[in-house]
């Protein structure tokens, strides 16, 4: 009979142990909702700083509160029922709402009076934005202005003539305004080609003095043309000269290398023949250009005459 209270004492204390430890599981389970519901308050004030304070440079910098994040969803995982458990142990009896497995009533939460609330704390001041122009301030300059001491890009300079050319010719007159030149002899001349004009002289004291040969005017070589004259086989190294008037003039140098000097300096010079006409075909007639320029507001009050007439 003695054996009896002995074997029911062993089977009370495993009983006991596992209420025990029923106790305590759920305890640790108390705890840790007490833990989870705090960490959701700071992570709810977290945000609401977020929205109502404006994000200063060391706020921006995210490794330790990413880290505290990462901790708490895996200790929120683990403990979520769904989570696979160690080893099963025994299920505690159920207990009233509020009362720990001791009778006793959870402690009461109380605030925390040296961490204020989010909404309570000072808002961090903004640094003010620097003024264009040093620490001194001045106006701002709008996009639109241009910048100060700067100054607009001055306009291109008018196209004018730059090809320059003399030396010694035969001269042969064949056509005067396209008809047929009364004296077509060979004569030897002093040939200069300058400012877009070629003036023929008896030798080369001539341009000082101005007196052509003949006093013939000087050719405007606007529109003019030179080629080889290939089909004149009497003379070497002849090239001919048309005029924009119908005048045909044969010219012959010393050598190959004279007459291409020659013709090249004459191509030039027709070339800025139709670079200046383009130009001032292109210039208005009234602008504040031509206003701050007397001779290009006379050359566009000359063209705006010749219209009207």
């Amino acid at each position: 009979m003695s054996e009896q209270p002995e074997e029911a004492a062993r089977r009370r204390r495993p009983e006991s142990a596992e209420l025990e430890a029923a106790h305590s599981l759920t305890l640790g389970r108390y705890e840790q909702q007490e833990r989870r519901r705090e960490r959701r308050e700071r992570r709810l004030e977290r945000q609401e700083s977020s929205e109502q304070e404006t994000p200063t440079r060391g706020d921006l910098v995210k490794g330790k509160a990413t880290l505290a994040d990462i901790v708490e969803q895996l200790q929120e995982k683990e403990a979520s029922p769904g989570h696979p458990a160690g080893p099963s142990l025994p299920q505690p009896r159920e207990l009233p709402p509020g009362r720990l497995p001791n009778g006793l009533e959870p402690p009461e939460r109380t605030p925390r009076p040296d961490r204020p609330r989010a909404r309570d704390r000072p808002k961090p001041r903004r640094r003010p934005r620097p003024r264009e122009g040093g620490e001194g301030g001045g106006s701002r300059r709008s996009r639109s202005a241009p910048a100060q001491g700067g100054s607009a890009p001055a306009p291109p300079p008018p196209p004018s003539h730059t090809v320059q050319h003399e030396g010694f010719l035969l001269r042969k007159r064949e056509l005067d305004a396209n008809r047929k030149s009364s004296n077509r002899s060979w004569v030897s001349l002093y040939c200069v080609l300058s400012k877009g004009e070629l003036g023929f002289y008896k030798d080369s004291k001539g341009p000082a003095s101005g007196s052509t040969h003949g006093g013939e005017p000087l050719l405007n070589l606007h529109k003019a043309t030179s080629e080889v004259a290939s089909d004149y086989k009497k003379k070497k190294h002849v090239f001919k000269l048309q005029t924009q008037d119908g005048s045909e003039f044969l010219l012959q140098a010393k050598d190959e290398e004279e007459m291409s000097g020659w013709m090249e300096a004459l191509t030039s010079s027709v070339a800025e023949h139709a670079e200046i006409a383009r130009w001032s075909q292109t210039l208005p007639t009234t602008s504040s250009t031509d206003e701050g320029n007397p001779k290009l507001r006379e050359a566009g009050e000359r063209r705006a005459s010749g219209r009207r007439k």
